[in-house]
Formats: C-alpha cells, sequence, structure tokens
C-alpha cells in the first residue's frame, strides 16, 4: 500500500512541475511576443532590404579600402561593425515582415476559447529557419573579413615572420669553417 502511494505522490508531482513549466514557456512566449510588438515600430521601413544590402556592401568596401591603405585596423573594424548592423537589422526585419506574419496561423473560435489546439510549428521554423540562415552568412562573413585582415597584416612582414616568445636570433659574425 505504502508503494503505490509513493507512486502516486511521484505521478502527481511530476503533472505539476509539467504544468509549472508549461505556464513559465507560455509566459516567455508572452513577453517575446510583446517585445516583437515594440520592434515592429523599429523596422517598418519599406526599403529596409535595401538598408541590408547596403550595409553589407559598406562593410566590404571597408574590408577593399582597408587592403589599399596603410591604417587599416580601424577601417576592418568598421567592417565587423557594419556586417552586425546589418544582422541585426536584416533579422530585426524579417521577425516584423509581412511575408512572416502571413505564415502565422490563423485561429478559429475554438482555438481562441483554448478548446482545441493550435500549431504554430510551420510557423516557427520559417521564423528561426530563415534568423538562423541569417546567422550563417553572418559568421561566414565575419570569418571572411577576418581572413582577409590577417592576410593583409602578415603580407606586411614580406615574408618573414618573427615568432613573439623566441629570443632574437643570434646573427653569425664570422661563417662557420669545418675543422
Amino acid at each position: 500500500m505504502r508503494r503505490t502511494n509513493v507512486i502516486i505522490w511521484a505521478m502527481r508531482r511530476t503533472r505539476a512541475v509539467y504544468r509549472l513549466n508549461r505556464l513559465r514557456a507560455k509566459r516567455t512566449l508572452k513577453s517575446a511576443y510583446i517585445l516583437l510588438s515594440h520592434m515592429h515600430g523599429l523596422f517598418p521601413w519599406r526599403y529596409s532590404g535595401a538598408l541590408i544590402f547596403f550595409l553589407y556592401a559598406l562593410a566590404f568596401a571597408m574590408v577593399g579600402i582597408g587592403l589599399a591603405v596603410e591604417p587599416f585596423h580601424t577601417l576592418f573594424l568598421l567592417a565587423h561593425g557594419f556586417l552586425s548592423c546589418s544582422l541585426i537589422w536584416a533579422i530585426g526585419w524579417w521577425l516584423t515582415s509581412g511575408p512572416l506574419e502571413r505564415k502565422k496561423p490563423r485561429l478559429t473560435k475554438k482555438q481562441k476559447k483554448g478548446q482545441a489546439p493550435v500549431s504554430y510549428r510551420s510557423y516557427r521554423a520559417w521564423q528561426f529557419g530563415v534568423s538562423s540562415l541569417m546567422v550563417i552568412l553572418f559568421v561566414f562573413s565575419m570569418a571572411l573579413v577576418s581572413q582577409i585582415e590577417s592576410s593583409r597584416e602578415l603580407g606586411l612582414l614580406h615574408g618573414e615572420l618573427i615568432p613573439a616568445n623566441d629570443p632574437d636570433p643570434i646573427e653569425l659574425k664570422a661563417p662557420v669553417t669545418r675543422s
């Protein structure tokens, strides 16, 4: 008898924890929705796609200028900044865009009352899938800019590498003779 009471108690506790976690998830999603509704005021511009492309092109223009002039560290830093701005604007634009809003499921009366389940699976796939592609493109672009910057920095040494921790090389005054 005692063992069944423990099992019943454990099952009730598991259900209570499950319900609590569902409530927490709903609150988190609700706060994320409120945050997105505030973002609508920031990214409603009709030509956001042109601004994203402009920021991206400006980043690689900074890379091109950085390859041509000597104090280039600031230009590569600006390139990283422009790429970051283009990522932030692109994700904000996508999350508040009309095509994504049209993918959101339309709720029936039963679903609004909570009597029928609602599936946001395809909507979330579009929402996070496109955002993930943007982040992957951003990471690839940042890696490319960093690689170009390091090759530019190594190219200034004209093929000579000086190790950081080793002592300076000893120069021989006289040629070595074999006896």
